[in-house]
């Protein structure tokens, strides 16, 4: 290698290391997401759709066979979720609008976690409903669709103006 080319070859290097660097970090200090998210976003927006449109056919075939709930200090199966609770879920989620936010979306291959955030506003069976809420859920891709493995869920009453 002749000595003249050599500031080129640096600055080349420079330049691709930087692309990796970019391409690993979001610019706020933590690593991006590997891979794409938009897969499990759809799903888990896809069962949100069927709770607050009472498509109960809709909600069931994207949970897994093994899914765990966990809410209010309890962990239910996917048969205690569908005989106990999943209904008055989806009365709730029909009645009560609220908006969630995405805060973290990851996926490492076949499995992914993604935390939200939710505000709630309305009426619930005649008593005003006005919560925070917070959503963890866990997917795995199983024969080419996203299935929910896990949900988290809790939520709090928001103070006044807040």
């Amino acid at each position: 290698m002749r000595l003249g080319n050599r500031p080129f070859l640096l600055a080349g290097i420079t330049v691709l290391v930087a692309i990796g660097i970019l391409r690993v970090f979001n610019g706020t200090g933590t690593q991006a997401e590997a891979s794409d998210t938009s897969g499990p976003l759809v799903a888990i927006d896809a069962y949100h759709q069927a709770l607050a449109g009472g498509d109960r056919e809709g909600a069931v075939a994207l949970l897994a066979e093994d899914v765990l709930i966990q809410e209010g200090g309890h962990v239910e199966t996917r048969e205690e979720y569908l005989s106990h609770h999943l209904a008055a879920d989806m009365e709730f989620a029909s009645q009560v609008p609220g908006e969630r936010e995405v805060l973290r979306a990851t996926r490492v291959g076949d499995v992914a976690w993604v935390a939200s955030s939710s505000i709630m506003d309305g009426e619930f069976n005649g008593s005003p409903v006005s919560a925070a809420g917070a959503e963890l859920m866990v997917l795995s891709r199983m024969d080419g669709m996203w299935k929910i493995r896990s949900i988290h869920w809790s939520s709090h009453s928001k103070k006044a103006g807040g």
